[in-house]
């Protein structure tokens, strides 16, 4: 995982990406942010980057599931080994899971009020800034032993 890449916001309503850059920016947090209306187009960008992206925000109504390219979307996302969220404040958290089961780390209704969202991003900002990937606990295990 890297704590240091992108964290991607899949967003058309242009109050919603107004929010998340003015929560990045009152955190101060160093991570660049960007923005893209569909999942299509946060792919083409993050396939043609070496960068990993930190985390992946998508508006549940942006990730428009098409059987042809699913199989593609969740192969990316594997590899990207980038938690991939996914927020709405139309459905409830079983209807969501259940239609899109890809690597999802997490889904959460957006709170009422902007406060309630900035504390809610903050908290998985902070959980996902602290988490290490199995590969970091693996590399980390492999040193120990070594050195006994």
């Amino acid at each position: 995982m890297n704590i240091k890449g992108s964290i991607i916001v899949i967003e058309e309503n242009k109050e919603n990406r107004l929010l998340f850059q003015e929560i990045i920016s009152d955190l101060e947090l160093r991570n660049t942010l960007l923005c893209f209306n569909t999942f299509a187009e946060a792919m083409l960008y993050m396939a043609a980057q070496k960068n990993i992206p930190f985390l992946l925000f998508s508006n549940v109504l942006q990730f428009n599931e098409d059987d042809r390219q699913s199989s593609y979307k969740k192969t990316i996302l594997r590899k990207m080994k980038c938690p991939c969220l996914f927020y709405s404040i139309l459905f409830t958290s079983s209807f969501v899971i259940d239609t899109y089961a890809i690597p999802a780390k997490s889904y959460f209704i957006t709170p009422y009020s902007d406060e309630k969202f900035k504390e809610t991003i903050q908290t998985i900002i902070e959980y996902w800034s602290l988490k290490h990937s199995a590969e970091q606990y693996k590399s980390k295990w492999r040193n120990k032993i070594k050195t006994l």
